[in-house]
């Protein structure tokens, strides 16, 4: 296969929208710090090329021992067209993880460690024998991961310049609220796109909300958890207008999963409150 056929392949193999996802963990992990109006932005650009990288690591490595369930559910993927084998898949793999690690490890010891941590939920995750996938609480990864990645982000530094490959941030009551929330309100968030999954699922006998309680019931109590989902973050910062935005968001959510299976509808609201509150925090507070 040549060069320009497997570029073709890695680039159909992002999720865009999960990407960007990652990404903005990182940008609000960085914002918390508080020395954030005197940063560097060179401090964030490396975590965020890092963790791009990795999470394309990760999707790739999920879709060489999901193959039997893309084969139901996502017949166009690559894997499953036969459009390339999956060795070379697996070794595209590895070549984004060598290059998360490398723009990691510029961006001080503990990105570095936490990409690291990534990488091993990534394997439990997906990977035989343990594949934490095919469990009902297998959720819990998106959730500690988007936690661990908030920390990547408020711990980055480009030690480059100055050495202090070591460099350390003090954590504030507010960056640990925040991963608080991150971690349960991204436990959440992997049940949307399992709805998608569930034919494929059932006959992988994979264990997820909706294979236990039925494809109906577990999409009504993912919906409801949506909804409360977008009343959290006012929390941290409760105004009449946060909880009316948390409200609305919300409601639209829970109609647009219960209703029309909308998965991109509810990014769509997720990116829009979560831009928010990020410029609320900087500016509006």
């Amino acid at each position: 296969m040549g060069i320009k056929k497997k570029t073709m392949v890695y680039i159909r193999s992002t999720r865009a929208m999960r990407t960007l996802h990652w990404m903005m963990m990182v940008s609000l992990g960085f914002i918390l710090r508080p020395s954030f109006y005197e940063e560097n932005v060179i401090n964030l650009i490396f975590p965020l090329i890092a963790v791009a990288f990795l999470w394309q690591y990760t999707t790739m490595i999920n879709d060489i021992y999901d193959i039997g369930i893309d084969r139901k559910v996502h017949p166009d993927r690559p894997l499953v067209s036969g459009e390339i084998e999956a060795r070379t898949y697996r070794n595209m793999a590895y070549f984004s993880l060598l290059f998360a690690m490398f723009f990691s490890f510029l961006s001080s010891f503990f990105v570095l460690l936490m990409s690291f941590l990534f990488f091993s939920l990534a394997i439990v995750y997906s990977v035989p024998p343990v594949r934490i996938r095919n469990k009902w609480y297998g959720s819990v990864i998106m959730g500690t991961a988007s936690a661990i990645e908030v920390s990547a982000g408020y711990f980055s530094h480009f030690w480059v310049i100055d050495g202090h490959f070591f460099y350390f941030t003090q954590p504030n009551i507010l960056m640990v609220d925040v991963l608080i929330l991150v971690f349960f309100a991204l436990s959440i968030a992997p049940n949307i796109t399992a709805y998608m999954d569930y034919k494929g699922d059932i006959e992988a006998g994979v264990c997820s909300i909706y294979t236990v309680l039925g494809k109906e019931r577990g999409k009504t109590v993912v919906s409801v958890m949506l909804f409360i989902l977008f009343l959290l973050p006012s929390i941290l910062f409760p105004t009449s207008f946060n909880i009316m935005l948390g409200l609305s968001l919300g409601l639209i959510t829970y109609v647009m999963f219960s209703k029309y299976e909308c998965a991109k509808c509810v990014f769509t609201m997720y990116f829009i409150e979560l831009i928010y509150f990020i410029i609320y925090f900087l500016y509006l507070k």
